[in-house]
C-alpha cells in the first residue's frame, strides 16, 4: 500500500502537525529587551518626567506658555520635542490649549485645576529635598 498524500489518514495528519505548530507559536514568550535597551527606555521616560514637570511649574509661575517660551528656558531641548510633552500633558488632564491656535508652537496651555495641584506637589517636593541635601 503506497501512502497517498490526499487520504483521509494523511489529511487529519497534516492539520494535527500544523495545529501544533500554530499553538507553539502562540505560547512563545516576546523577546525580552537587553539590559540596555532597559536602561535607554527608563533613561527616556525620566527625561520625559522631567520635561513634562518643568512645563507644569514654568505654568504654575505664569498664566500660559507657548512651546518657544520652553525652549528659551531650557536651551538644552528643541522645538521638535514639546509637542509631544504637551500632547501627554493634556491627556493627562493637567494642562489645556488655551485661544485659538496659529500653529503648534504658537498654541498656548494653560494649567488646569490637576495641574495646578500637581504642579503644587513638584514645587514641594523640590523644596524638601532641597533641605534635606543641607
Amino acid at each position: 500500500m503506497t501512502n497517498n498524500p490526499f487520504s483521509m489518514v494523511a489529511q487529519v495528519s497534516a492539520l494535527s502537525a500544523h495545529r501544533q505548530t500554530l499553538s507553539s507559536l502562540s505560547s512563545r514568550v516576546p523577546p525580552t529587551k537587553s539590559p540596555s535597551q532597559l536602561r535607554k527606555d527608563a533613561s527616556r521616560i525620566a527625561r520625559a518626567d522631567e520635561m513634562r514637570n518643568k512645563v507644569l511649574v514654568m505654568l504654575q509661575k505664569r498664566k500660559t506658555v507657548v512651546i518657544n517660551d520652553l525652549v528659551t528656558a531650557n536651551p538644552e531641548t528643541t522645538q521638535a520635542q514639546w509637542p509631544w510633552i504637551f500632547k501627554t500633558l493634556c491627556e493627562r488632564n493637567l494642562v489645556r490649549r488655551v485661544g485659538v491656535s496659529r500653529g503648534r508652537v504658537s498654541q498656548r496651555f494653560a494649567l488646569t485645576e490637576e495641574g495646578f495641584k500637581k504642579a503644587e506637589e513638584i514645587i514641594q517636593k523640590a523644596g524638601s529635598s532641597a533641605q534635606n541635601k543641607h
